[in-house]
């Protein structure tokens, strides 16, 4: 990968966290005003102060954490700031192992403990939907007009019943190593493999061999 990929990479991955946490923020932000406003009679508000939001992220910390949050979110979080300047952001960042984050996930969600920003396998993403954790971020994506810069396998990893319930910012690249020879011997294209009813089948026929 050249210099110019790479910085092109990076972009789109703050781009695509600056995103995440700008709805995050408008969700936040609407959440405060409407508590606010019940009690506003109440409190002596200066106008110089601060409204204060802290978005909670809970993620995959792939195995290292002290370097996930400068690459990721800090250059996000300065344009986020940047762009509101008026609010004080923080962000509560939860670096959980992978294999511990479907569990603690769902014991956060029945503790109804808000989670701006979370790892979803895509696996679970159906799952967390039906069971009302997720954000329609449907209109939002489509208002932002990104869809192109990813990968359509990628984009299609965050839709379920065909509205968007994540943005992948980061992802990997899986192949599958085999035998010329042997697929040659069973009259098999390599083409096949590709998709799972010819993965399947194609694996039927060799083992006749």
């Amino acid at each position: 990968m050249n210099g110019h990929q790479k910085s092109t990479k990076f972009s789109i991955i703050c781009i695509s966290i600056l995103i995440i946490l700008a709805l995050a923020i408008t969700g936040t932000s609407a959440t405060t005003a409407t508590n606010t406003s019940t009690t506003f009679d109440l409190i002596d508000v200066s106008s110089n102060q601060k409204k204060q939001v802290t978005l909670t992220a809970m993620l995959d910390d792939q195995g290292d954490p002290p370097r996930l949050l400068p690459m990721l979110f800090q250059p996000a979080l300065e344009e986020l700031r940047a762009r509101h300047p008026d609010i004080e952001i923080q962000l509560d960042f939860r670096p959980i192992p992978y294999l511990n984050l479907y569990s603690q996930f769902l014991a956060t969600m029945s503790n109804q403990t808000p989670v701006d920003i979370m790892t979803v396998d895509r696996i679970s993403l159906g799952e967390f939907v039906e069971k009302g954790f997720l954000t329609d971020l449907t209109d939002y994506a489509k208002k932002w007009g990104r869809q192109k810069d990813w990968y359509t396998a990628n984009w299609d990893g965050g839709i379920y019943n065909d509205r968007v319930y994540g943005i992948w910012t980061v992802a990997d690249v899986r192949g599958i190593w085999y035998w010329k020879d042997l697929l040659n011997e069973a009259h098999i294209h390599a083409d096949l493999l590709k998709a799972w009813d010819g993965y399947i089948s194609s694996a039927k026929e060799l083992n006749k061999y």
